[in-house]
C-alpha cells in the first residue's frame, strides 16, 4: 500500500505531461478540457471540505451531550456523518499538523463558524476521529 501512493503520483505527472505535449503541439481541444479535468477535481475536493464542516458543525454542550450518551451506549465510533468519511485523507493531514498551530486546511474547516461550534473529523477510514474546537 505504501508503494501506491507514489505510484499514482508518478503516473498522474506523467499523464498530464502527455497532455501538455498534446496541448502545446497538437491544439487538440479534447486534452484541454482533460487538463482541466485533472486539476478540477482535486482542486474541488478541497474546496468542498469547508461547507461540509460548517453544515455539521455542532454546539460543543450538544457534542459533550452526544459524546456521554454514545460512550454509554458503546456506540463512539458512530459520532460523525457518514458522508464525511470521505474526507479522511484531509482529517488525517490536520491530525499531523504541529499542536498548538492549526494547519491552513482547519482554518479553512473554521472559517465562518462560531468558537463554541465543534467540529468532528475522521482522520482514518478505521474510526479515529479528530476533535476540532474554537481556533484561538
Amino acid at each position: 500500500m505504501t508503494s501506491l501512493f507514489p505510484a499514482i503520483a508518478v503516473a498522474s505527472a506523467a499523464f498530464c505531461v502527455w497532455l501538455t505535449v498534446r496541448i502545446v503541439n497538437r491544439r487538440e481541444k479534447w486534452a484541454k478540457w482533460a487538463l482541466a479535468a485533472m486539476a478540477g477535481v482535486p482542486l474541488m475536493y478541497v474546496a468542498s471540505f469547508g461547507p461540509l464542516c460548517w453544515v455539521l458543525a455542532i454546539p460543543a454542550d450538544e457534542f459533550r451531550q452526544r459524546l456521554n450518551e454514545r460512550q454509554r451506549d458503546g456506540l463512539i465510533s458512530d459520532l460523525p456523518n457518514r458522508l464525511a468519511y470521505f474526507y479522511w485523507p484531509l482529517g488525517r493531514m490536520i491530525s499531523e499538523s504541529r499542536p498548538g498551530k492549526p494547519s491552513v486546511i482547519e482554518r479553512y474547516a473554521r472559517l465562518w463558524l462560531p468558537r463554541d461550534q465543534v467540529i468532528v473529523i475522521p482522520a482514518a477510514w478505521s474510526g479515529n476521529h479528530i476533535i476540532s474546537t474554537s481556533s484561538d
